[in-house]
């Protein structure tokens, strides 16, 4: 299990930067090397609801609500709120939790995937 730490729009592990946010919704990591890409939508029929996607996945959360009730709109993944936590599943395998209160992410699997997610949710926060 890794253990990495937010930092102005950086990830670190033991202190050294292993992905950073480039513009908006590049994350890359130090080398420069892509990992994902993603965009933030405003869904217009649906007043105060914004979008983050990344490929078919997306990320759905209301302007108003906290973090914590954000959804993923996709079969196999999902997140799953408890305490001030946010695990990350997919298809019935834990990938993640997230604490949004320390800026913390303990990642168990596809770190690429669990990192670009944190940042869409950054995004949307």
């Amino acid at each position: 299990m890794k253990k990495l730490q937010y930092k102005d729009g950086k990830i670190f592990e033991n202190e050294r930067m292993t992905y950073k946010l480039e513009g908006k919704y590049n994350v890359l990591r130090p080398s420069g090397k892509l990992v994902a890409r993603f965009k933030i939508k405003n869904l217009f029929s649906l007043r105060g609801k914004k979008q983050a996607v990344i490929g078919n996945l997306k990320i759905e959360k209301m302007k108003d609500e906290p973090i914590s009730e954000a959804k993923i709109i996709n079969r196999q993944m999902k997140l799953i709120s408890h305490e001030n936590l946010i695990s990350l599943i997919k298809d019935d395998e834990y990938l993640a939790s997230y604490d949004f209160e320390n800026n913390t992410i303990e990642v168990a699997e596809d770190e690429g995937l669990v990192v670009s997610v944190f940042f869409a949710l950054k995004s949307l926060e």
